[in-house]
């Protein structure tokens, strides 16, 4: 699972020594400042703080970073309301292959900010996030192939996409896979089970930042829930291999 970052709290002593080590040009430490201030993981948050540090770690070529810097200037009120500096720090980060930056690409694209909208656009990076497991961009991919926007409507492919965000964490898929189908047939849903495991083979997993960056303050034992998907799926293949190896002997 990636990390609670919620329930991490760092003490007077371990900020004293990121900031010792930040102001050294240390840049993973300038992101984990950045990241502590932004979410309260200290004190009370505190944007002011979280976009210096960031700032510093991103135009250093940080793709956590540049990500959270996207995500601030999109989501927040105030200085940081500002769509092309999202779209320009998202982009930057993109383009190293970040799923979280390529999923905010896409709903920009989607919504239109800053950019024509443009459904097409936003299912190219929704697809890149989602093949990276990015639960969020899963959701909002399935939601274009029940609608057909900017894909072919597919009603396997938008429960296909449901069912992975919500195995991957995204309690707002259940929502989706209730209403969306609905007006599905059961064809719809058999051939979804086909999809899954078409999809399934094809992921390649990206770590979540927060597991990237406080890797030595949590416990790492178990495996994501898309890991534990893949592997199912694979042992699923193994087995119909080896089924189909001893009937061939057989003959």
């Amino acid at each position: 699972m990636a990390t609670k970052i919620k329930q991490l709290k760092f003490t007077a002593e371990q900020m004293q020594l990121f900031k010792d080590n930040a102001n050294n040009g240390n840049v993973d430490a300038q992101v984990k400042l950045g990241v502590i201030y932004s979410n309260g993981l200290y004190k009370k948050p505190d944007l002011k703080k979280s976009y210096e540090w960031l700032e510093l770690a991103a135009n250093a070529g940080n793709v956590i970073a540049q990500s959270h810097l996207a995500q601030l200037f999109y989501t927040k009120k105030g200085i940081f309301n500002d769509y092309e500096k999202a779209f320009n720090w998202a982009m930057a980060a993109a383009n190293q292959g970040d799923r979280d930056a390529e999923s905010l690409l896409g709903q920009m694209y989607a919504e239109g900010k800053h950019v024509s909208r443009s459904f097409h656009k936003a299912a190219s990076y929704w697809k890149k996030a989602s093949y990276k497991g990015c639960p969020i961009a899963m959701l909002d991919l399935g939601g274009l192939y029940l609608y057909g926007q900017g894909v072919k409507q597919d009603n396997a492919r938008a429960y296909c996409w449901w069912s992975l965000a919500y195995d991957c964490g995204n309690k707002l898929a259940l929502d989706a896979m209730i209403t969306g189908g609905r007006d599905m047939k059961d064809s719809d849903f058999d051939n979804a089970e086909a999809v899954i495991e078409e999809v399934v083979s094809k992921l390649k997993p990206q770590p979540h930042w927060a597991d990237t960056i406080f890797e030595e303050y949590v416990s790492r034992n178990k495996p994501t829930l898309l890991n534990r998907l893949i592997n199912n799926v694979l042992k699923m293949k193994d087995k119909e291999a080896n089924k189909n190896d001893s009937l061939a002997s057989d003959l």
